[in-house]
């Protein structure tokens, strides 16, 4: 029997989400391509209770010799999610200056030729870290980490480009940066 797991057998969309909906996918795909349920060894699924159930009720008697394996990028989630929980001012600032950029006013340039007149090298936008993605909140931590300090120097250029149209969002900074302990809190969180 040709291997086959390296690769994505078939992709089900379920109109419900539940123990069984999910039993019933699996064992349709393991009939459809033929597959010896003695030559199933892992049912790799997240964290929540259906899928769970769907193995424990249904797949282990069908598949013998199969075990249960959370899938580990999801646990990797849950962890990253409640470690970054715990720095408040950090995802505040993270979050103010990641939507500095939400309305297209050439600001972003202006930052890029802010951050390469200042540090000499090519200048990046920083990821977004309020997708749901785990390693996007680190990357833009470290991208904030590596230029937070001439930040200021940008924010107050922006506030001053006009502070009857300045966004809350550049306000705030401007605020965060005026503080010195919150700033001094910020950058020991990155």
């Amino acid at each position: 029997m040709e291997d086959l797991s390296h690769i994505c057998l078939t992709c089900t969309f379920l109109s419900e989400t539940n123990n069984k909906t999910v039993s019933q996918a699996v064992v349709r795909t393991v009939h459809e391509f033929n597959i010896d349920f003695d030559s199933i060894r892992a049912f790799n699924g997240d964290n929540v209770s259906y899928m769970k159930k769907a193995f424990n009720d249904t797949l282990a008697n069908l598949f013998p010799l199969a075990v249960f394996i959370t899938c580990n990028s999801h646990i990797i989630n849950l962890v990253a999610s409640d470690f970054k929980k715990s720095f408040v001012e950090l995802n505040e600032f993270m979050k103010c200056f990641w939507n500095l950029f939400y309305v297209p006013s050439g600001r972003k340039s202006r930052l890029l030729n802010f951050l390469e007149s200042r540090t000499a090298k090519k200048a990046r936008m920083p990821p977004n870290p309020t997708t749901k993605s785990w390693s996007a909140w680190f990357d833009s931590a470290i991208h904030y980490a590596e230029y937070f300090l001439v930040l200021s120097d940008f924010i107050k250029e922006e506030v001053g480009r006009g502070c009857s149209t300045a966004s809350n969002s550049l306000l705030s900074l401007e605020t965060m940066y005026s503080n010195q302990e919150l700033v001094t809190k910020i950058h020991a969180q990155q």
